[in-house]
């Protein structure tokens, strides 16, 4: 199953999708920047408490991660089927729910992936100013 994992890891090229969630990483610092500028002052700023704030860009990155797999599904599983590839996959002496699985194994594991990476770099000052946590 790794070795199946690693082959469709290598065929589809994931150093663009690598790219192309950096693109959408900066989109979402963007657009939270935005809405911090235009709300500032407000007597509900959005940014008014650490937990809040963090709920808003935990939200807006798992939004744009969900979209972003289901886009990276479609690439892997419809865009095969239909230039006939999945066909010829289909015809390997392999199970096809194996092809399928892996194929869903690395969309989970590039999309959480990514979640993590996004969200860490946001958390860590929330999580460096805990008291009990002596980091200060």
């Amino acid at each position: 199953m790794l070795k199946l994992i690693s082959l469709e890891f290598r065929k589809f090229r994931f150093a663009r999708y690598i790219g192309y969630a950096a693109m959408a990483e900066l989109a979402i610092l963007l657009f939270l920047t935005l809405i911090s500028i235009t709300d500032y002052g407000a007597e509900d700023y959005a940014y008014s408490t650490y937990p809040e704030s963090f709920m808003l860009i935990d939200t807006f990155v798992r939004a744009t991660f969900m979209i972003f797999a289901g886009s990276l599904l479609s690439s892997m599983i419809v865009l095969e089927y239909r230039n006939k590839a999945l066909t010829v996959l289909f015809t390997y002496p392999i199970k096809r729910h194996k092809l399928i699985v892996a194929k869903l194994v690395i969309i989970f594991f590039f999309t959480f992936g990514m979640i993590m990476i996004t969200d860490v770099p946001y958390w860590s000052p929330w999580i460096a100013s805990i008291p009990s946590l002596g980091i200060r």
